[in-house]
């Protein structure tokens, strides 16, 4: 497993450039919100007690995932942060997201998992859960994100390349 997500994360961090320059910063960001939710829906389909030829290929597609999924949504939002920060808060701005990240991102995590998985018939089931509310998140960012942000983002590339 962690093989799988070294592989795929070193290969997202090492072409993230050229993939943001390609599609964007909120594309890249939508695209990590899309594989989050194939993540949980491959966990969902991991079964604990058999262990077979699906099993494993759900588990190291999914930690594949995860990899390029954390690389890419950590580079590009690095990026996105100091393009659009003023100089004189480019290190406070990052630190705000490392901080989000890993504080509130892991104890919220920790809480609403644990508490989801605690209430569910089984561990496949809330990450079938979780992958189809994440599912429902990210189609709300897309449309939001055609409706309000479309006509800004070009600005915000600019500044970037």
């Amino acid at each position: 497993g962690r093989i799988c997500i070294s592989i795929a994360g070193i290969s997202m961090y090492w072409n993230s450039g050229r993939i943001v320059k390609a599609l964007s910063h909120v594309s890249v960001l939508h695209c990590t919100m899309l594989s989050l939710a194939i993540l949980y829906l491959l966990y969902g389909q991991v079964d604990g007690e058999a262990v077979n030829g699906q099993t494993r290929l759900c588990f190291l597609l999914g930690e594949a995932t995860r990899g390029a999924t954390f690389a890419m949504f950590m580079s590009t939002a690095v990026g996105y942060a100091h393009a659009i920060s003023p100089k004189p808060l480019k290190a406070t701005v990052l630190q705000l997201i490392e901080a989000t990240y890993r504080g509130v991102g892991f104890m919220s995590g920790g809480i609403i998992g644990g508490r989801l998985i605690a209430a569910s018939p089984s561990t496949a089931y809330a990450f079938n859960q979780a992958g189809h509310v994440a599912l429902s998140l990210f189609l709300s960012a897309f449309v939001a994100a055609k409706l309000f942000i479309g006509k800004n983002q070009s600005e915000v590339k600019e500044k970037t390349l």
